[in-house]
């Protein structure tokens, strides 16, 4: 085991390594600034395409947000492996606020209060994530338009798999989690607003 620490722009962020993945206390930050900010401590930057894959699970230890994307046109690539939260309300997986061109893909998101939170963003892509145990939703796209939610897996959160708010203009191409009434309920909704 070993620690690697980065100087984000919000602070110091310690990522510690065990076997096959990372821990953390802080909310991670991933942008376009030099090493993909906080990408260096959990995965591998790219800086022509500005992607971040992960090399390992992640697992935080406080109950803190898990990622934040803090720049357009980002990528997180989950490359398969897990972000785990705490379980503690009001907390996001991923979370992005006033962005465009982000794609998030191939992660596995449990344990927060809400998987992957949009907020005010728009023209962004959530697809191949699986977003399940969350307290309350998966996917919240908040005040958001344009995005495109594709091929996640959304199942076995709280309240519902995917939640959509009216005039979302969302690009939904999951189907319901077995059983979820709520997230087909709130779909029709937005579809008849």
């Amino acid at each position: 085991m070993f620690a690697l620490i980065t100087a984000g722009a919000l602070g110091l962020h310690v990522a510690t390594a065990a076997a096959g993945g990372y821990s953390t206390g802080t909310t991670l930050h991933i942008s376009n600034a030099a090493g993909g900010q906080d990408c260096s401590a959990i995965g591998v930057w790219n800086s022509a395409t500005l992607t971040c894959t992960l090399t390992g699970d992640v697992t935080m230890t406080a109950a803190v947000d898990g990622i934040h994307i803090d720049s357009d046109g980002v990528t997180l690539d989950g490359n398969g492996h897990s972000l785990t939260g705490t379980g503690a309300l009001s907390t996001y997986g991923v979370y992005l606020s006033g962005r465009t061109g982000v794609t998030i893909k191939n992660l596995n998101v449990t344990n927060f209060y809400d998987g992957i939170y949009l907020s005010n963003s728009s023209n962004n892509t959530v697809s191949g994530n699986t977003a399940s145990s969350n307290s309350a939703f998966g996917i919240v796209p908040s005040t958001s338009s344009n995005n495109t939610i594709l091929g996640n897996a959304d199942g076995t959160n709280n309240f519902c798999g995917t939640i959509t708010y009216p005039r979302a203009q969302l690009k939904i191409h999951s189907a319901p989690a077995a059983g979820s009434v709520a997230h087909l309920r709130a779909i029709l909704r937005d579809w008849q607003a």
